[in-house]
C-alpha cells in the first residue's frame, strides 16, 4: 500500500524476521527508539498492510475473514522467502497469528500478544469495557448490520476533529493509555502509523467494521488449537480486555502464558516496547 511519509522503513533488512500485526487502527509504526532498537537487535520487522487498509483491496464478501487474512500473511512470507518467523500482535490481531500458526505451524516460532484479546463470552464482559470499545464491539456482536454505519460515522468524526483528539477520546477510560499517548514519540508513531486507516484521501471504515465483526465471533477453538507458544502481556488498565475479563477467560486456555502489567493499557506495546522485545527474543 505504499510507505507513509516522514520516516524510512525500520528494522534490519535481512535480519531475524518478526511479523508485526498492527491492530485494526493500522498502527504500522513504532516509537522511534523502538524502531532503532529493532535494528540494533538485528530484527527484520515485516508489517502487512491488510485488505482494505492503505491501498490494499478489500477481501471478497462472505469469506472466512480471519482464515483468509492468515492466508494472506502466509502468502506474504512465502513471497519474501521467509520459512520461519516470530509474530508480534496487538489487540485482537492475535487470532490472525493463531490461524496462521494452525495453517502453517512450522512457519511460526511463537506469538507475542501485547494487550491481546480472548473471545468475549458474556454481556458482563462487554459492560466492563471502556465506552468506545463497548459501543463498537457490542454492536459488532449483537447488531453487525448496523456496525458499518456507526464505524463510518466514527471515521468521519476522527477526520473532522483530528486523529489526535479522537485517539485521546478513545483512550479516555485508561489512565495508562492517556499517559502513554502523551509521550511525543508514541503520539508521533500512532499519528503517522495510522495513515493506513485514515488519511486525507482514504478511510478503512469498511475493513475496520469487518474485522470487528469477525473478532466478536466465537474463536475459542482457534485458541485451543494453536500449536505454537503464545505469550500474552496484558494491561491491567486495558479498556478492551480489563484485568477481570482476562482473569475470567485465561484459565480456559491453560497453554497460554499470561502476565498482567498493572499500570499499562491497550497501548502496552508502545509503553513497554523494551519489555516486549525482550520477550520476543525467546521466539
Amino acid at each position: 500500500g505504499g510507505r507513509p511519509p516522514g520516516r524510512p522503513p525500520f528494522g534490519k533488512p535481512g535480519g531475524r524476521p518478526c511479523l508485526f500485526l498492527p491492530i485494526d487502527y493500522g498502527l504500522i509504526r513504532w516509537p522511534r527508539q523502538a524502531e532503532l532498537e529493532a535494528e540494533r537487535r538485528n530484527i527484520r520487522v515485516i508489517v502487512p498492510v491488510r485488505a482494505g487498509f492503505g491501498q490494499s483491496g478489500q477481501l471478497p464478501p462472505r469469506v472466512d475473514y480471519a482464515g483468509e487474512t492468515a492466508s494472506d500473511m502466509i502468502r506474504l512470507i512465502d513471497h519474501l522467502g521467509i520459512t520461519k518467523t516470530a509474530v508480534l500482535s496487538l489487540g485482537a490481531d492475535v487470532r490472525y497469528a493463531m490461524r496462521m500458526a494452525i495453517a502453517r505451524p512450522e512457519a511460526v516460532t511463537g506469538i507475542l500478544a501485547c494487550a491481546g484479546t480472548l473471545p468475549t463470552k458474556t454481556a458482563a464482559q462487554y459492560e466492563r469495557m471502556g465506552k468506545w470499545h463497548k459501543f463498537i464491539l457490542a454492536n459488532a456482536r449483537y447488531a453487525p448490520l448496523i456496525l458499518p454505519f456507526l464505524v463510518r460515522s466514527g471515521f468521519s468524526l476522527a477526520r473532522r476533529i483530528g486523529k489526535e483528539q479522537f485517539l485521546n477520546s478513545v483512550n479516555a477510560g485508561s489512565p495508562a493509555d492517556i499517559r502513554t499517548f502523551a509521550d511525543p514519540d508514541v503520539r508521533e508513531a500512532m499519528l503517522l502509523g495510522s495513515v493506513t486507516s485514515l488519511s486525507e484521501t482514504h478511510t478503512a471504515w469498511e475493513a475496520f467494521s469487518r474485522e470487528c465483526i469477525d473478532s466478536e465471533k466465537d474463536w475459542s477453538e482457534t485458541v485451543r488449537k494453536c500449536p505454537v507458544p503464545v505469550r500474552m502481556l496484558q494491561g491491567g488498565e486495558d479498556p478492551q480486555s480489563p484485568r477481570q475479563t482476562i482473569e475470567e477467560l485465561a484459565p480456559e486456555y491453560p497453554k497460554l502464558d499470561v502476565t498482567i502489567i498493572d499500570k499499562a493499557g491497550q497501548l502496552l506495546f508502545f509503553q513497554e516496547w523494551q519489555m516486549a522485545l525482550n520477550e520476543l527474543e525467546k521466539f
